[in-house]
């Protein structure tokens, strides 16, 4: 993943920012679709101009498609970047818990066990205070 810094004018901040609130995206969310967007739309005006050079008439659609594709694609890989380091991080802090689970199941398991001898303890001293 890389970041990326830019300037922009205010104006062009106060645009981006009114359409991706429109859309009820997250800033940053809808920043990296804004740009995935761009891209696909780019690719698609070079699609364009090959039409006009002889290409067939679906290729308006086709690129259509892949602007459109391009941005969710886009998105999701980011998604997916997120999701894995998140993922990471949780595996990284369940490790010491699912450690500390097997160390209190242990515990446990002997406190059991001292409670079962404890018990037969008790029954064989009250069998030794009725035989008196």
């Amino acid at each position: 993943m890389r970041q990326i810094r830019l300037n922009i004018t205010d104006e062009t901040y106060e645009e981006l920012l009114a359409l991706i609130r429109s859309r009820g995206w997250e800033e940053e969310d809808g920043l990296r679709i804004l740009l995935g967007a761009g891209l696909g739309a780019l690719r698609a005006a070079e699609f364009e101009a090959e039409e006009e050079n002889g290409l067939p008439k679906n290729m308006a659609e086709l690129a259509a498609r892949l602007s459109r594709t391009e941005s969710q694609l886009a998105y999701l890989r980011f998604r997916v970047m997120e999701l894995e380091e998140d993922n990471r991080n949780w595996q990284l802090a369940s490790g010491p818990i699912a450690q500390e689970n097997e160390g209190l199941k242990a515990v446990a398991r002997l406190r059991l066990e001292e409670i079962d001898r404890l018990k037969q303890e008790i029954e064989a001293l009250r069998r030794r205070l009725n035989a008196d």
